[in-house]
């Protein structure tokens, strides 16, 4: 089963297993999270602009999206560089360590196997 909003495919219902099932637990739900964050951004956008986001408003959206998504991007980079867990965790190095064999590795994440 998939979801449909308007053009957009929104979900399938075929799992592919790369990732393990979520497990449920007394946290808020995401999706409640980011629905309130919508209204709080509608609510700055309104004040700040003086008008909500609709189309036709004579901005190129595709444009306006590419830049949130590099900005999104250096966010995420900066993310990982200040929780090095989280690149170790998630195998994310920059370098190929697993064929140094850590000589000469230039790789400074902590925990990595290339590390020196």
């Amino acid at each position: 089963m998939s979801v449909t909003y308007g053009k957009v495919e929104l979900m399938s219902d075929e799992y592919d297993g790369t990732q393990p099932l979520p497990v449920p637990n007394d946290g808020p739900s995401m999706h409640d999270l980011v629905i309130r964050d919508m209204e709080a951004r509608k609510a700055f956008g309104l004040h700040k602009y003086g008008a909500i986001l609709q189309a036709n408003n004579g901005r190129d959206a595709l444009t306006d999206l590419y830049e949130e998504l590099i900005d999104a991007l250096v966010y995420l980079r900066q993310l990982i560089e200040e929780r090095p867990v989280l690149a170790v965790e998630h195998e994310f190095c920059p370098y190929d360590c697993d064929s140094c064999h850590g000589e000469d590795c230039p790789c400074d994440r902590l925990g990595c196997a290339g590390s020196v």
